[in-house]
């Protein structure tokens, strides 16, 4: 009867998998608590201190770390994502894109800026 049911289902009498690793993949959608938390993290931090509104450590930081930290919290607090609360999240969008260009100019600033290689590129001792 199960084999019967997965025809159905499927169209074909075999599973590959692929469903359901779809649907291990999934990221839960964040709570509102922890999308207003970030916010309320975002609101306090002063501007001047970038990495404290991007929620890393600026000794470790480079390029791709900023990038990576300011892709992960605007994609919780987008506007689009948060119904009722576009108003604040937008504002806070904002400070966050801020920060991050801030973070950036500070690191060219001492030079440290670094996007990892380029293409065709590779790390070498030299």
């Amino acid at each position: 009867a199960k084999k019967r049911k997965v025809e159905e289902n499927s169209g074909h009498g075999h599973t590959d998998g692929h469903a359901d690793m779809a649907k291990e993949n999934v990221v839960p959608k964040p709570s509102l608590d922890k999308v207003l938390a970030i916010i309320a993290r975002i609101e306090i931090s002063p501007v001047e201190q970038p990495f404290e509104i991007l929620g890393i450590a600026a000794e470790s930081s480079n390029g791709h770390a900023i990038r990576k930290a300011y892709r992960r919290i605007a994609l919780l607090i987008h506007p689009d994502k948060n119904p009722g609360w576009e108003t604040k999240c937008q504002e806070a969008l904002i400070k966050l894109q801020q920060g991050r260009e801030q973070a950036e100019a500070e690191l060219q600033r001492l030079g440290v800026y670094s996007d990892g290689p380029k293409v065709g590129e590779t790390r070498s001792a030299a």
